[in-house]
């Protein structure tokens, strides 16, 4: 009997050493533990292990440490890193170091980390195999051979038993011999390949026209180079065979199918991709929330003009748009790392019939959208936004299920109205052990849940199985990023929930949304606002900011407060009107984000120069105001105009 593989478990928390420990024995394996980086190494030369467990925060000497010497020393054991962090950037750096494979804390199903282990432990057998035995094949080809007919048989069992395809070909690409993982390669088992061309074994993709003018130009130089055959890759050397007066005999090639290692590249790509657009997110909102300023202004300014009655609803709902574009706004910061999360306490009711309203005005007419809302939902901790953008991608993913339904059927008007439907419920739900081994994701406890239930065209088993990864997409290109449900499903993990799903092809799918049920708050109270202050405050604001059509839109609102506007573009200019208006200024309104001067910087000199002279900070990121506060407001874009005028007229009042 063999004796059993023997891992090494580094990790600071002992409560985790030991249930992996006491897993990984009960499934035959041998396992030392170790506290941390520091004495794991240490371990590590003594033990001789085939495969390390190693946390990734540690006192002493961290996972990155371990990952890194072990690279180093021993290259061919695995390291599996698990770690608690959840962040991205740490499982790209643990990869880069050296990782064979990322864990995410905690481990709940422990049978994912014996799947991990063997995963590693398979693939460092291949690893170990394939370089053996590729350096045996070198040997054997560049080595002379003083009697080929005694060795003829010996490298024929060689090539036979190789996992690699190895074919002989003479200088016209026709076979001379091949062995039999060439032919299963390609499916040819049964296959009379001698004497035929290469390509009707492995394809024209292997040896295109172009690859083959090259080849007769340069008969003696080696090729090397990949290719795809429907969804696998591979990888292809050819060398020449030098004849005996030195022109090219023919050509010895060796098929390799790479299609997993260019799966794993694939993702270190996606990793990166992910990495970008955290770092690209909160540029991006900045210029957003500029247009969503201009836009929020025009849409109220537009409503106090208005005399047609029939007028105000619409108004009100293009406020309640950009409204939701406010909160995608944040939730692309809360991406970017450059804001918090909002959790409150929220209806779930309100937040249906507000999705509800979106989808009535803009999906298409043919699809009938029905909300059924249960009286006394308990109220969740969530951020409300976040949770509406979650449920309206849910909406539009069953939308677009629909009309690809509609498109493939044919149908058209009102005839298909009855079967094309999209039903938005919510309801309570108990989740007891029996529910537990149904979905492997619930949770047991007491849930307000939101249904999306529609008559689409459903999806095969295979495609459920990756509906929330990133990036994936059944859509045609340009008609979907792959984001949306997963966005949706981050959204509902945050607040400790699960998303159950069920489809059948052509009749539909139910996305079931799980959201913990508080039973020690109360269903939200909207918030008592006194109504504001009409009297003038007099005096000059300044109102600085790059955007024209916010300053357009600040000066009418401020000028209702009864004082003279001055607006400047820039920083400098800013600066010079403090100068010219120093005497009758009582409020400075000022975007942090202006070309030649910063606001940081203009608020720098106006605590030293004016520091009695009140200011109103603006942006789209979110900012702390450092130091001494006393004086300093601070409005978030996009802002109402009645928001503006309320913080203008408590910053002037509070120097009164």
């Amino acid at each position: 009997m063999s004796a059993p593989t023997k891992i090494l478990i580094i990790d600071d928390e002992d409560d985790i050493r030991l249930s992996f420990s006491a897993f990984l024995e009960d499934s035959g394996f041998d396992t030392r533990q170790a506290a941390n980086g520091l004495l794991g190494l240490a371990e590590f030369k003594v033990y001789q292990p085939d495969l390390v467990l190693t946390d990734l925060r540690m006192p002493h000497a961290d996972g990155i440490t371990v990952v890194d010497t072990l690279k180093k020393t021993s290259p061919d054991i695995p390291v599996i890193v698990i770690t608690g962090t959840g962040l991205i950037g740490d499982a790209v750096e643990a990869v880069r170091s050296g990782a064979w494979d990322i864990l995410t804390k905690p481990v709940q199903d422990l049978g994912v980390l014996e799947l991990a282990v063997n995963k590693c432990l398979e693939r460092s057998r291949l690893i170990v195999e394939n370089r053996e035995f590729r350096k045996r094949l070198e040997d054997v080809v560049m080595a002379q051979s003083e009697t080929i007919l005694d060795q003829q048989a010996e490298v024929e069992v060689m090539v036979n038993a190789a996992p690699v395809g190895i074919c002989s070909l003479d200088n016209r690409l026709n076979i001379r011999r091949v062995n039999r993982a060439m032919l299963s390669l390609f499916g040819k088992e049964d296959l009379e390949v001698s004497g035929k061309q290469i390509d009707e074994l492995a394809g024209a993709e292997m040896l295109p026209p172009e690859v083959k003018e090259v080849l007769k130009s340069h008969p003696n130089h080696p090729l090397t180079r990949e290719w795809k055959r429907g969804e696998r890759s591979y990888w292809a050397h050819l060398a020449p065979i030098p004849g005996s007066k030195g022109h090219c005999a023919g050509y010895g090639l060796v098929v390799e199918d790479v299609t997993e290692r260019v799966k794993a590249e694939q993702q270190e790509a996606h990793l990166q991709k992910v990495e970008a657009m955290g770092r690209l997110a909160s540029g991006v909102a900045h210029d957003f929330n500029n247009i969503l300023q201009a836009m929020y202004g025009f849409i109220q300014l537009g409503r106090d003009a208005a005399t047609i009655q029939d007028a105000q609803p619409y108004l009100d709902r293009a406020e309640k748009v950009v409204e939701r574009a406010v909160g995608l706004t944040k939730q692309i910061l809360t991406l970017s790392r450059r804001r918090d999360t909002s959790r409150e306490t929220v209806d779930l009711n309100e937040v249906v019939e507000e999705v509800g309203i979106i989808m009535r005005e803009t999906f298409d007419r043919r699809v009938v959208c029905s909300i059924q809302k249960m009286q006394g939902l308990p109220p969740i901790i969530a951020d409300s936004s976040q949770l509406a953008s979650a449920i309206l991608n849910l909406c539009i993913n069953a939308k677009d299920a629909i009309i690809e339904k509609l498109e493939k059927e044919g149908c058209a008007g009102d005839g298909a109205a009855r079967r094309s439907e999209i039903t938005v419920r919510t309801r309570t739900a108990c989740v007891s052990e029996l529910d537990l081994t149904v979905d492997p994701d619930a949770k047991l406890g007491e849930y307000s849940v939101v249904e999306i239930q529609d008559s689409g065209c459903g999806m095969p088993p295979h495609v459920m199985a990756r509906i929330f990864e990133p990036f994936f997409t059944t859509k045609a290109e340009g008609k979907g990023t792959g984001l949306g449900l997963a966005m949706a499903l981050g959204t509902v993990k945050k607040v400790e929930g699960w998303i159950g799903i069920s489809s059948v092809v052509d009749e539909g799918t139910t996305f079931t949304l799980h959201f913990p049920i508080q039973r020690d708050i109360s269903a939200p109270v909207p918030e008592k606002k006194s109504a504001p202050s009409k009297a003038p405050i007099g005096g000059v604001v300044l109102l600085a900011d790059d955007e024209e059509a916010i300053r357009s839109i600040g000066t009418v609102a401020l000028q209702r407060l009864g004082v003279r506007v001055v607006t400047a573009a820039d920083g400098q200019e800013t600066l010079d009107l403090l100068e010219k208006e120093e005497g009758e200024l009582k409020c400075v309104v000022l975007d942090m984000t202006m070309p030649k001067v910063s606001g940081d910087e203009i608020v720098k000199i106006m605590r030293t120069r004016y520091p009695r002279l009140p200011i109103v900070m603006s942006s789209g990121l979110p900012q702390v105001i450092a130091g001494d506060a006393t004086g300093i407001y601070f409005l978030q874009k996009p802002y109402s105009i009645p928001d503006l005028a309320d913080m203008v007229r408590q910053a002037v009042t509070a120097v009164r």
